[in-house]
Parts: structure tokens; sequence; C-alpha cells
């Protein structure tokens, strides 16, 4: 009786080798078709793209994914100056925009700029024109002025702020463009006007 036990449980065992040998054969090929296959399916899509310039589904989301990738990388982050005048009278840099926001006023902009007064003369900078997307901005949503010493340099804030609740502020896209102007406050002498112009949608926003 123990005899017969160990044969059959050695048969048993050679058996259960020789399905696993063969699932192992089975798997193999399967491996090698799914090979073939994607060689072929390769091939037709090279095909395809000689005969009609056009991508497949999948090279069109990888090269949209790449270009989002590319302008997110290309736009202006918080750490880059930007130099928008430098000459013998000024030098003035774009340094970031943060949005804010006020309990009590709302959403605001705030655009920062590095402004060196080079003239030998104590100057007031001040701005009140400035446009965005083409559409004038109300001189009353601006706030930018600041009075800087002869050879010194400060961070200028410009502020966008509505003071009525009715009235929304620009949304940040296309260009600023801004007019900058420079004057000595107590004989209005000496005057300086500066043009400045920021792609706004190339420009890292700081919430």
């Amino acid at each position: 009786m123990k005899k017969g036990f160990l044969l059959l449980a050695s048969m048993m065992m050679l058996g259960g080798t020789s399905v696993f040998a063969q699932g192992e054969k089975e798997a193999e090929k399967l491996r090698e078709d799914i090979s073939k296959l994607e060689k072929m399916l390769q091939t037709k899509k090279d095909q395809l793209k000689k005969m009609t310039g056009e991508e497949s589904i999948e090279d069109k989301d990888n090269n949209e994914e790449q270009d989002d990738k590319t302008a997110e990388d290309d736009k202006i982050n918080g750490s880059e100056s930007v130099i928008l005048v430098d000459d013998t009278d000024f030098y003035i840099a774009f340094k970031e925009i943060n949005e804010k926001e006020d309990s009590f006023f709302g959403r605001s902009h705030e655009i920062v700029f590095e402004i060196e007064n080079r003239t030998d003369e104590k100057l007031m900078v001040q701005a009140d024109t400035a446009s965005i997307d083409g559409k004038m901005i109300d001189p009353s949503m601006i706030t930018f002025f600041q009075e800087i010493g002869s050879g010194k340099r400060a961070d200028v804030k410009m502020s966008i702020m509505s003071y009525d609740p009715k009235e929304e502020i620009p949304e940040l896209k296309g260009d600023l463009e801004l007019e900058i102007n420079a004057f000595n406050f107590k004989s209005l002498e000496s005057f300086y006007t500066y043009d400045i112009m920021l792609p706004l949608d190339e420009i890292e926003i700081n919430q």
C-alpha cells in the first residue's frame, strides 16, 4: 500500500513538472509573438507617417506634453530679473509679479521693478498710464511712485487694485504697456520718460 502511494505521488510530480514546462514554453511563445506584433505596429506607424506626414495619436500626445513643458520652462520665473532700461540716466529691471488677496479690497496685482537713479539729483519715479492686453487701465487703480536718491536703487512696486467692489481689475494676459516718468519734484525741470512693455503670458506669476 505504501509503495502504491509513493508511485502515485511520483507520477503526480512528474505530471506537474511536465505541465509547468509546457506553460513556460507557451508563455515564451506569447512573449515572442507580442514582440513581433510591436515591431510590425511600429513599422506600420512609420509607413503611415511617411505617406501622410501625420503623427500617430501617441506621438501627438507626447509632443504636446513636451511642448507644454517647454513653454512652462520658458516662462520668466520669480528669481530672474529682466533688464528693460539700461542707459546713462536709469537702470530699470522687472523682478516679479505677485497676486494678492485682501479681505477688504479683494484681489490685486503687484508688479515689482528694480530702478536705479544714475543722475546727479534726487528724482520722483511715477506712472499712471498703463494698459493690459490692449485695454487702458483706469488710473485710479494704479499706484506707482517712489522717490529715489542720486546713485541709489529701489524696489518700486506697481499695484493694480480696484477701490470699487463692483469694478474688476484686469486679468494678467497679453502685454502690459507702461509709461514710467522720472522728474525733480521741486524744480520740475528734469524729466525722463520710458515706455515699458512686459509679455505677461511669458511670466510666471506668484500666487
